[in-house]
């Protein structure tokens, strides 16, 4: 797969972040993986580690949005 320049690195973020909380909301945490998140916005699994430290980080900012959302509800 050829390299993309079409996302900035923070449209790239959301986009990784978005298909990474689809997949734990349809398979759970154990569904989780930097392929099926890469297979998912259609980059290599590279990518996610570029952009992230690791897995459990990818997993710490959708806690993160969550926790963000919670909070504007409760607001």
């Amino acid at each position: 797969m050829g390299r993309r320049s079409i996302h900035t690195p923070e449209q790239l973020r959301q986009l990784i972040l978005d298909a990474a909380a689809a997949i734990i909301e349809a398979n759970g945490l154990a569904g989780l993986s930097a392929r099926e998140i890469a297979r998912r916005i259609g980059y290599s699994p590279g990518t996610i580690y570029n952009m992230f430290e690791n897995l459990d980080d990818v997993v710490l900012n959708i806690e993160a949005r969550v926790l963000d959302a919670l909070d504007q509800l409760l607001a």
